[in-house]
């Protein structure tokens, strides 16, 4: 852009035209520090062993080898690496679209006996597949519990 050998307009008048400061065309960046690197490449080797180190745990990791880095500096460095912890995000155990709600059935079910609960559960899961039906149904206290299943054929309710 700027050229500094230009015969006729002066490098000044270049940056005014261009509206870039001066003191960026000198600037040289300096390169990374050996005492940067090194740690650099040991995180970077270490979190594809496990993703799911942080900071702070790779920080600790570090230090076991040695390194005296604080935990600031580890993330400065992963960050720059472009590396983050890999772990459960927030509203994990939120419901997906469209997906069915089921109730609780054995919330008012007194299990007494050894796999009471399994049992209901499994005749529960019989009345939710399709084809299923119940026969026969008998009247236990306030609740009616299925005695028998047929399976259906075609669109009849019963067969």
């Amino acid at each position: 852009m700027v050229d500094p050998d230009h015969a006729d307009i002066s490098v000044r008048r270049q940056c005014e035209l261009l509206a870039v400061n001066r003191s960026g065309l000198y600037y040289q960046p300096c390169g990374e520090s050996a005492e940067t690197l090194h740690p650099k490449r040991l995180i970077d080797e270490e979190y594809t062993r496990r993703p799911f180190y942080g900071s702070r745990r790779m920080r600790q990791w570090l230090q076991e080898r040695g390194y005296r880095v604080g935990r600031h500096r580890v993330r400065r460095l992963m960050e720059l690496l472009g590396l983050q912890a890999v772990y459960p995000k927030p509203r994990l155990s939120q419901a997906g679209e469209g997906h069915r709600i089921y109730p609780y059935l054995l919330r008012d079910v007194a299990i007494t006996r050894v796999h009471r609960g399994l049992c209901l559960s499994r005749q529960q899961e019989l009345l939710d597949s399709p084809g299923w039906t119940t026969n026969l149904f008998t009247n236990r206290g306030t609740k009616a519990s299925p005695v028998a299943f047929s399976k259906t054929s075609g669109n009849t309710g019963m067969s």
